[in-house]
């Protein structure tokens, strides 16, 4: 295939305006070699861009886990607490009321209930009789 050139473009040794098929061919290669070339470029850089957003998204993941845990673990810590202010009440119910067996058997043992329960019931009467 002849290209026609310009007096200009041909060589000071006065080639033919025909090209040579080689040189053709070497033109095709080259130009098919940089689309490869730009192509792959493309293909990079959307592989980075989908790593950056990889990357992103297994940041916030992280992140959310993290924020999660930490929430989780303050509410165990004060049902903690709040459990252990219920027990440190339990036993102190618990000590009152044996305290207070305590004190009922030994009022029992010298006599101050009895004396007890019949000055209430002097009193009563009393009351019911004088209004």
């Amino acid at each position: 295939m002849c290209v026609v050139r310009s007096p200009a473009e041909s060589n000071a040794n006065q080639r033919p305006n025909c090209k040579d098929e080689e040189e053709e061919e070497e033109e095709v290669e080259v130009v098919v070699v940089e689309a490869v070339k730009e192509e792959e470029e493309e293909e990079e850089e959307e592989e980075e861009e989908v790593v950056v957003v990889v990357v992103v998204v297994v940041v916030v993941v992280v992140v959310v886990l993290v924020a999660v845990v930490v929430v989780v673990v303050v509410e165990e810590e004060e049902k903690e607490e709040v459990v252990v202010e219920v027990e440190v009440v339990v036993v102190l119910v618990v000590a009152e009321r044996r305290r207070r067996k305590r004190r009922r058997r030994k009022r029992r043992r010298t006599g101050t209930i009895t004396r007890i329960t019949r000055a209430r019931r002097t009193r009563r009467r009393t009351r019911r009789t004088n209004p």
